[in-house]
């Protein structure tokens, strides 16, 4: 597995044009940005270029409004020979803060269309795939801590022993979107390093929730971090399912978009008193 940073280059660029000319049937796109995989400081497959245009969304049937949507075409190379150092097997791309779109759906459906290469190292367009991923949010997570005690008393003639240990009692709920389950793992922080994992258990159809105990040694400051990794979703289809000839495009997996939610940090304090002995007065 290898990962890299995503750069972007000049669209106009004589080379890119000619390989996004290529891949996408077009010379004019708004952007195109770079990705070169590389282990050991070697590159794997030469430079794969992603080509970004804005469409309108009527013309790609992707939403049901006049709104705009951002289609990223991925070129990677024809064929990779016997003597490449490695081979393409599957591809991430994660992207924050890239786009800004005004209108949006609640559940937002990031749609690829998947052309595959055949035999002769060129596009076959009657096996393109569509794929989608759902995103799952609004996603919220909380944190409650509050401090227990428990005491153990010691029995003598004259004067009890009586001991206390303090423990912090957290819990939590976590909140998420439809076309989700709500289960996810929770790290419990202190000071930025996990001292507990636990998982969460369902609650109802879109809430759940976590409760865990651990001694307080002195006065803690805690935070959850909620984590949910992609799944697939094996009941959904392709919506809207997109043409392709003349029929519709095989729609292939659907996945949910995981999440990591960190809550705000939760103070616990630890009394002073540990020990205390009671002196019995006799009458």
């Amino acid at each position: 597995m290898a990962a890299n940073t995503i750069t972007c280059v000049n669209p106009k660029l004589q080379q890119l044009q000619a390989r996004a000319e290529a891949c996408t049937g077009d010379t004019g796109h708004g952007a195109i940005w770079l990705l070169e995989p590389s282990a050991a400081g070697k590159s794997l497959f030469g430079p794969m270029p992603l080509v970004l245009d804005l469409v309108p969304a009527l013309e790609r049937l992707l939403t049901p409004s006049d709104s705009e949507v951002a289609s990223i075409t991925f070129c990677p190379p024809p064929l990779l020979g016997a003597l490449s150092p490695g081979k393409l097997v599957t591809l991430t791309l994660q992207v924050s803060r890239g786009f800004e779109l005004d209108k949006f759906p609640i559940f937002p459906r990031w749609t690829a269309i998947n052309t595959p290469y055949g035999a002769e190292g060129l596009p076959n367009p009657l096996g393109t795939v569509q794929t989608q991923a759902i995103d799952v949010a609004p996603v919220d997570g909380s944190l409650v801590a509050r401090r227990r005690t428990k005491t153990r008393r010691v029995e003598h003639r004259t004067y009890m022993d009586v001991f206390y240990s303090y423990f912090a009692r957290l819990s939590g709920e976590l909140s998420v979107g439809f076309l989700a389950e709500p289960f996810a793992h929770v790290d419990i922080l202190v000071g930025g390093r996990t001292v507990e994992s636990t998982d969460t258990h369902r609650k109802s159809d879109y809430l759940a929730a976590f409760s865990t105990t651990l001694r307080l040694r002195k006065t803690t400051t805690y935070q959850a971090v909620y984590r949910s990794t992609p799944a697939v979703l094996p009941e959904s289809e392709c919506l809207p399912a997109l043409p392709l000839g003349g029929g519709a495009m095989r729609c292939g997996t659907i996945m949910g978009n995981g999440f990591t939610i960190t809550t705000e940090q939760e103070t616990v304090r630890r009394p002073k008193l540990t020990h205390k002995r009671i002196n019995r007065v006799k009458h």
